[in-house]
């Protein structure tokens, strides 16, 4: 993948990671389980971090907010608990999440903006 898209996607999930419930249920076909397709949506991204730090779209201090972003969702894959919409609504940990990707976009000097996912094909 080209290193612009990596990077382009990365703001994309980053986007959906911090916004709000409301915003990121209206990503996502009714066909999917959201919070396992944002942490994996997550996950895929997080594979070309070391690709990204070494062309420079992502700082040291970024690199860290990420790694954090995912141990907390290892951290949460044993927990079945969390992963229901009302886990993703309500829960500490999911909103930790949130403010941590908050964090990210602000060290990119991005603000939030409303989340949009058009690299992935959703096949039913």
């Amino acid at each position: 993948m080209d290193k612009n898209n990596s990077y382009n996607n990365l703001i994309q999930v980053l986007n959906v990671l911090s916004a709000s419930f409301k915003d990121q249920i209206k990503v996502f076909p009714d066909f999917v389980v959201i919070p396992d397709e944002i942490a994996l949506l997550f996950y895929d991204i997080y594979l070309s971090i070391d690709s990204l730090k070494k062309d420079r779209f992502v700082s040291p201090e970024l690199a860290l907010i990420l790694e954090k972003i995912d141990c907390r969702l290892d951290s949460m894959s044993s927990d079945k608990s969390k992963w229901d919409l009302q886990s993703l609504k309500n829960d500490s940990e999911w909103e930790e999440i949130r403010n941590l990707a908050k964090s990210s976009l602000r060290i990119l000097n991005i603000h939030p903006d409303k989340p949009v996912i058009d690299f992935v094909k959703w096949i039913k």
